[in-house]
């Protein structure tokens, strides 16, 4: 298994892919329009990539650069896929593409009322089995709040803030922060 990152393309087919991935794997109160994600990527602090296991496509990862932080805001795996391994072998590899910097990421906090209840205590055991460490705060977006995790050093609420504000822009994040 090698996991391949390619940046994602509009014109390629993958596209419809990723974009068909993104709908079903995260929930409509989780995801940025689609059309700003792709506006975003113009930037060179966004890494939008599909995800190969040599030839064989899995899945995409967004990534959001400040600094030294690198925020993994989607990975998703296609369905028929996950349970083989990939999603930690992206983590060991993303880990490896940005060594030199502390990645985060946010994660449903456990809930036991949650109807995803025992979705969310086998994600959180799946970053934690992958090196990933709870941060100890949470961040509100969309009327949700969120655990914070890293992998490589620890990642402040302001630093996290401070990227965010960077990725969709003072007024947007206002409005995401609730």
């Amino acid at each position: 298994m090698a996991i391949i990152f390619k940046e994602v393309n509009k014109k390629e087919e993958e596209f419809q892919k990723v974009k068909d991935l993104y709908l079903t794997a995260f929930p409509a109160n989780e995801r940025f329009p689609m059309w700003l994600l792709w506006k975003k990527t113009r930037q060179n602090h966004i890494n939008f990539y599909n995800l190969y296991d040599d030839d064989k496509w899995i899945g995409f990862i967004y990534i959001v650069l400040e600094k030294d932080i690198s925020l993994i805001a989607y990975l998703a795996i296609h369905s028929k896929e996950r349970g083989s391994g990939y999603g930690s072998q992206v983590l060991k590899a993303v880990i490896e593409k940005y060594k030199k910097n502390r990645i985060v990421l946010n994660i449903e906090p456990l809930d036991e009322k949650a109807e995803n209840y025992e979705e969310r205590k086998k994600r959180r055991r799946f970053y934690e089995k992958n090196g990933f460490q709870s941060l100890g705060y949470t961040v509100r977006e969309w009327k949700e709040d969120y655990d914070m995790f890293s992998y490589g050093g620890i990642v402040t609420k302001e630093e996290y803030e401070t990227l965010m504000k960077k990725f969709i822009g003072k007024f947007l994040f206002q409005i995401v922060k609730g």
